[in-house]
């Protein structure tokens, strides 16, 4: 009885293990430049992947399919995919105060694109989507953070017109939008966090240098009212 329990047990423990190297299972689908963020819900690590560029890397494969992975078991799920006619590539993505924010990016059709101001809200308890404030300064591949589970910071980033120095601030309990001290130069495409009251940022096409940028004594005082 007792080897044949340790046999039990050693395939149990083989499976986990298995389990374990084999990693998160693959999206329905294939995508790149889609947003992605995390959220913990119910002490669970939730990764979230929203539109993106299809296989067939053509204007008209671009996807407005949303999916969520368990970090714990790998498994990836379908959610309600994001709402709109056509799909976009280059927004950003943050989880924020149980829910999932998704800004910009650019819609693409036959010769061209467009970035566009459109500000998502997804709720995942209900799986449903919310309409934000749109954006003052439309853009895409721009760096974004949160600053005290409330404040959604977007830092440079590409518009119509090209790249920005404009620093974008969303209030997500208000729903509105602030203004806060512009970066140096305009950047897009950009690697960064915000990190304590700092923002850090990193380069971008055709750039090398690394920037630094620290939240100012006007955003301070913005993040500290109510």
């Amino acid at each position: 009885m007792k080897s044949r329990f340790s046999l039990v047990l050693l395939i149990v423990l083989s499976a986990s293990v298995f389990a374990a190297e084999a990693g998160p299972e693959p999206l329905p689908e294939a995508v790149s430049n889609n947003a992605v963020a995390i959220l913990k819900l119910h002490g669970q690590i939730e990764l979230f992947s929203f539109m993106g560029l299809g296989a067939k890397k053509t204007w008209d494969s671009v996807s407005n399919e949303a999916y969520s992975i368990d970090a714990d078991s790998g498994k990836a799920y379908t959610i309600h995919s994001v709402p709109g006619t056509a799909g976009r590539i280059g927004a950003m993505a943050v989880g924020a105060a149980d829910y999932l924010f998704l800004f910009g990016g650019y819609v693409l059709y036959q010769g061209g694109g467009m970035s566009v101001p459109d500000v998502g809200i997804y709720e995942p308890a209900g799986d449903r989507w919310l309409r934000g404030t749109d954006m003052p300064v439309a853009v895409g591949d721009a760096v974004i953070g949160v600053y005290r589970d409330r404040y959604i910071y977007l830092i440079g980033g590409r518009s119509n017109k090209g790249p920005v120095t404009d620093v974008q601030i969303y209030d997500l309990e208000k729903g509105r939008w602030l203004r806060a001290s512009s970066i140096p130069t305009p950047v897009f495409g950009h690697a960064g966090a915000l990190v304590g009251d700092s923002i850090v940022y990193v380069g971008s096409p055709g750039e090398s240098r690394r920037q630094f940028s620290q939240v100012s004594g006007l955003d301070r005082m913005l993040a500290g009212k109510d």
